[in-house]
């Protein structure tokens, strides 16, 4: 019996069931202002496919990140608002999509969440938090926790 418990764990160790948080990361991505607000041209089904994005970022999301924070650096030197939105490991959104200028601070994961896809706005309306400083080029970053 103690040998079938012994096999039971290793198997769970194997299958990656532990239910261990996933370590503090950060990674930070490239881009290129797009053709209008909401374009993001990196992703594939919600993954990000290339190291540059056109108008935006996407970041994927590992088992067991709670919360991220979100920066953008333009290369306007100015602060540049963001639109973002969570998305499952289908593609779809959850959530609504939310905007913030320069840094986000930190936003919950919500349950489910497969990836982060952030939208450079290139084309500000009078809702944008940064009023009038549209994205250029510039990087996007995320810490993870």
């Amino acid at each position: 019996m103690r040998r079938l418990l012994v096999a039971l764990a290793a198997l769970v160790a194997i299958a990656g069931m532990s239910p261990a948080r996933a370590a503090a990361h950060t990674e930070t991505y490239r881009y290129v202002g797009g053709p209008g607000d909401l374009t993001v041209l990196n992703c594939d089904g919600g993954l990000k496919v290339a190291e540059e994005g056109i108008g935006g970022v996407c970041f994927d999301v590992l088992r067991g990140d709670t919360s991220v924070s979100v920066t953008v650096d333009d290369a306007s030197g100015l602060a540049t608002s963001i639109t973002y939105i969570f998305r499952d490991s289908a593609g779809d959104s959850i959530g609504d999509y939310l905007q913030f200028c320069g840094s986000s601070g930190p936003l919950a994961i919500p349950a489910g969440a497969a990836s982060l896809l952030t939208y450079v706005d290139t084309a500000l309306s009078a809702t944008s938090p940064c009023g009038g400083t549209p994205g250029t080029t510039g990087t996007i970053t995320a810490s993870f926790s």
